[in-house]
């Protein structure tokens, strides 16, 4: 819980400094380049000990739940999202939940007592199918929202922020490969380094109320996507083990590459929304995995 707690109070501070001085409106090109370099040490140390997991593992059973969750569900739920709620907080909330794969799914997975070989298999196709169909996805939530958003450059995001880690990574992983208490470590103190900054830099125009809006949407999405999984299971008779190795990859979405390339494409206003969003999903898949 450290992790949500830290990153309330970057973005706490974020907001509280930046309305204390001119500074973050006058110097949007430094912040952005600022941005960047975050946004690459954010993914980076994951992506050096990150696994896609081995084919023999994969079981049939998960395997085609999470496709439907992550693939048909979840843009079923954005789109209609988006054209029952024509705001950018909506907008913001379905762009969060079309990229699959939280970075803490082996934690909740260990947590709940699920297959974490089954989860780590299942989590490498789910990771690399949502990375190619991301900028696709997002399009056409984009055009059902009227929402103009430079798909291009969110392409160009991806790669940035999906596949030069991944590559750099593998590189130097066969030099040297830290421990993974140093990439948690590191992969934190960018991200907060990262919501600070985004706040700071967006701290005049943040309006609370709205930030806040975003939990009934996030919470609803949620909690339909857990009963949708547990009613699937249940009906296939799914080993409990096997529910639990797919349900948070599915529920739980890669909020932390969503802000990086929302960033990246000059949205941080739509990412301070998605960091609200992950903060709601942090809590909820916590204690699902404990009850569970």
């Amino acid at each position: 819980m450290s992790k949500i707690y830290f990153a309330f109070l970057s973005a706490a501070l974020g907001v509280f400094i930046g309305r204390l001085t001119e500074f973050p409106v006058e110097n949007q090109k430094l912040l952005s380049e600022v941005i960047t370099v975050l946004v690459f040490f954010t993914i980076f140390p994951a992506m050096i000990g990150f696994r896609f997991g081995r084919i023999r593992e994969l079981r049939l059973q998960p395997l085609l739940s999470s496709l439907f969750l992550n693939f048909i569900w979840s843009p079923l739920f954005a789109f209609t999202l988006v054209k029952s709620f024509e705001s950018e907080i909506a907008f913001s909330v379905a762009a969060a939940i079309l990229f699959p794969c939280p970075s803490m799914n082996a934690a909740y997975v260990l947590l709940s007592g699920g297959n974490l070989e089954v989860s780590t298999a299942i989590m490498g196709i789910n990771f690399v199918v949502g990375a190619a169909l991301y900028p696709l996805l997002l399009t056409i939530v984009a055009g059902a929202a009227n929402y103009e958003i430079p798909i291009s450059q969110i392409a160009v995001s991806i790669f940035a922020v999906v596949l030069l880690p991944i590559t750099v990574g593998k590189v130097v992983s066969k030099i040297y490969l830290p421990s993974e208490k140093i990439r948690r470590d590191l992969t934190e103190i960018s991200l907060n380094g990262l919501v600070f900054t985004i706040f700071f830099t967006k701290s005049h125009e943040i309006n609370l109320a709205e930030v806040f809006s975003v939990l009934p949407i996030s919470i609803t999405f949620l909690l339909s996507t857990l009963l949708l999984a547990e009613t699937i299971s249940k009906i296939i008779g799914m080993k409990r083990e096997d529910h639990l190795s797919y349900v948070f990859l599915t529920a739980g979405k890669n909020n932390s590459t969503v802000i990086a390339v929302l960033t990246l494409a000059g949205k941080y206003h739509l990412a301070v929304y998605v960091m609200i969003h992950q903060f709601v999903q942090i809590m909820t898949l916590l204690l699902y995995s404990k009850k569970r």
